[in-house]
């Protein structure tokens, strides 16, 4: 089967968990089937992508603009080859697909209501233009989920989000989960040799957070949290992985607290060290606040043995409640975090051993065990072109969403 996609940026240049699942998700696809993809981007050489990824160097000032850009790359990709489906991931960069590719059916991966994300993170602005901006963003999102014949979510949330903010039909959602570079993301066979090289203590208790610095991640109330634990739980570092506008905001907290002995920001990472910060952690915490559609960040821990535990906000509590439910908070606030995460450091043998932690991903959240069930979606929609009887169910999708 021979798909297109359009994506958002490549991760190289742009991380992020849409352009971190997009990116593995095609070379998992491309390993048994085939593609031509699209992704914006802004300096990175086409060399430097995958021979199935071709860049738009997007210049578009207004809407109308970028439409029109992404409308002509579309209308490239068509002469070149045919498709049997159009799989679009990012609703910005896909509102000019459905009048290219008429013929094929139209599968979009849903990664979030991208108009009420933007509204989060822009918090308290009240403005007209905020309005407007969230308005004209919400109108671009349902005109793509009107055109759209099914839809992939990664959650129950996810689903929920679809089907409560823009109306779409239950029936038209197929919830698969998302799914890890499981030999890139493993443990580590000497931790503390491994410590030792990325210059971090080997005699502490390392909690672990990567993270886009953003309101909705949380971090705020996990450093307050942290605040009240330490006395008790004075043993305890806290590695706060990633960048974003909160980064400076975060670092005066941490001041403020007088917490600098238990608080580390690294910022942004290269992508390459990553794993081996999962590795070391001795616990990975997710503080989640709102619109944590599945978490991809979990699973990549989960890969590389280290347990997690979280707020029970969208995707965290759907991976973690399926695993150990002892390992959910009761909620987001920062007393919900202090009490959970007090009562796990108190009882640490309520965590699972990390052989048990990377087994549970290999058997749910592999790719090989994943494209199968994209590929179900994809003969569904083209069964559904060509009048054949349609399957509504979710397959057996639903096990694992």
């Amino acid at each position: 089967m021979h798909i297109l996609a359009t994506g958002m940026g490549w991760f190289s240049e742009q991380p992020g968990g849409l352009n971190r699942y997009f990116a593995d998700y095609l070379a998992a696809w491309n390993s048994t089937e085939s593609s031509a993809a699209l992704v914006r981007v802004n300096k990175a050489h086409p060399r430097d992508l995958p021979s199935y990824v071709r860049a738009v160097n997007g210049r578009g000032a207004n809407l109308f603009q970028v439409r029109q850009e992404w409308k002509r790359a579309l209308q490239s990709e068509v002469k070149r080859a045919k498709f049997d489906v159009y799989n679009p991931h990012f609703a910005y960069y896909a509102w000019g697909g459905a009048a290219v590719l008429t013929e094929q059916p139209i599968v979009t991966h849903f990664h979030g209501p991208w108009a009420y994300e933007a509204k989060v993170e822009h918090g308290t602005d009240l403005s007209l233009s905020a309005q407007f901006r969230f308005q004209v963003q919400r109108a671009i999102e349902k005109r793509v989920y009107r055109q759209s014949d099914r839809f992939i979510v990664l959650s129950q949330y996810f689903r929920d989000e679809l089907v409560d903010h823009y109306g779409v039909p239950e029936n038209r959602i197929h919830i698969v989960p998302g799914a890890v570079d499981t030999e890139r993301f493993h443990d580590a066979a000497d931790r503390e040799a491994l410590r030792h090289q990325l210059k971090l203590p080997a005699n502490r208790l390392i909690l672990l957070t990567v993270r886009r610095l953003a309101r909705r991640m949380g971090l705020d109330n996990l450093i307050r949290a942290l605040d009240a634990l330490r006395h008790d739980f004075p043993n305890v570092l806290l590695v706060i992985v990633g960048g974003g506008e909160m980064y400076e905001e975060l670092q005066q907290l941490t001041c403020e607290l007088h917490l600098e002995n238990h608080v580390l920001l690294t910022n942004r990472l290269p992508d390459e060290q990553l794993p081996s910060y999962y590795r070391v952690a001795d616990l990975l915490v997710v503080p989640s606040i709102a619109l944590e559609g599945f978490g991809l960040v979990t699973l990549e821990a989960m890969a590389s043995g280290t347990p997690v535990v979280g707020t029970p906000v969208g995707g965290t509590k759907e991976i973690l409640e399926k695993f150990d439910e002892r390992l959910l908070f009761s909620g987001s606030s920062v007393r919900d975090l202090q009490e959970g995460l007090g009562n796990v450091l108190s009882h640490p043998e309520w965590l699972p051993d990390r052989e048990q932690t990377r087994l549970h991903v290999l058997q749910h959240y592999s790719w090989d065990a994943v494209i199968p069930q994209i590929h179900h979606v994809f003969d569904l929609a083209i069964g559904k072109r060509r009048g054949q009887p349609s399957d509504t169910s979710v397959w057996e999708t639903r096990r694992y969403g």
